[in-house]
């Protein structure tokens, strides 16, 4: 669960708006020619449903290429088109990868990393994407997005911790309410 815009208003410390754009590096993902022949983790839009906040392995590794932006670690990524933008599942890199087609990243340049992994999924992919058919987001969606961020990079990861660890407790309730057994 995401609550950065109510935190934000209760807040009393100076809180900026600012361009997405300005705040990270873009990167979109590019096809591999040689699949499985090297040890680069690769990301497809699937191996979002096999972790939790932090993507450290990868389903497909391929050889190092120097035609591919490699993605470093710290980065927020998601699908960027597609039924899969509406799901929303954002993750933080552990580990610097390359990527499918199919999948963009916000590498921190003027944010603090965890708390753009929160603000991202605060926003909800959904708002960022453009309204056709096939939902997409491309640069042209991010760059110009306007975003309420704390000025202090300190406070950002004061509220990135904080509700991390919401986060943590929430989905620390729901496994135990799953393992509870009525009688």
């Amino acid at each position: 669960m995401h609550y950065i815009r109510r935190y934000s208003s209760l807040c009393t410390n100076a809180w900026e708006q600012r361009k997405l754009g300005e705040l990270v590096s873009i990167a979109s993902g590019m096809a591999p020619s040689l699949f499985n022949q090297g040890g680069q983790p690769y990301i497809k839009v699937d191996d979002l449903n096999h972790s939790q906040r932090v993507l450290t392995s990868t389903q497909t590794t391929i050889a190092h290429s120097s035609c591919m932006a490699l993605i470093p670690s710290g980065s927020t990524i998601f699908a960027k088109r597609g039924a899969a933008i509406m799901t929303n599942k954002t993750r933080i890199t552990g580990v610097s990868a390359y990527m499918d087609t199919n999948m963009m990243a916000l590498a921190p340049t003027g944010i603090d990393g965890e708390f753009l992994y929160e603000l991202i999924g605060t926003i909800g992919l959904s708002r960022i994407a453009d309204a056709s058919t096939i939902p997409q987001i491309n640069n042209k969606h991010i760059e110009p997005f306007v975003v309420t961020i704390p000025k202090s990079r300190k406070e950002q990861q004061v509220v990135a911790a904080f509700f991390a660890s919401l986060d943590n407790l929430i989905t620390l309730h729901q496994r135990k309410q799953g393992s509870v057994k009525c009688t």
